[in-house]
């Protein structure tokens, strides 16, 4: 029987296999692009909480006014949002 070999579209209509490292390789990045996205989000509202409930304490800290504690927390917001 013939081949099929100088008729490429016979040999394209040939179905692909698939092997079980092709299906995880695949799935690969999927999964870190979803691990990696659920860590950013999860990030800035942590830092924030954490930042937000050490105001009173960090004004002791370095003698400084509640504004002056606060323009730390406004400079990091252009980081979080990038």
């Amino acid at each position: 029987m013939h081949s099929g070999y100088p008729f490429p579209h016979r040999a394209l209509s040939r179905p692909i296999i698939k092997t079980a490292f092709m299906d995880n390789a695949s799935e690969r990045p999927t999964i870190f692009l979803l691990v990696m996205l659920a860590a950013l989000t999860v990030f800035a509202p942590f830092v924030t909480d954490m930042y937000m409930s050490t105001l009173p304490s960090m004004t002791e800290s370095f003698s400084a006014t509640a504004s002056q504690v606060q323009l730390g927390l406004t400079a990091s917001m252009p980081g979080l949002a990038l």
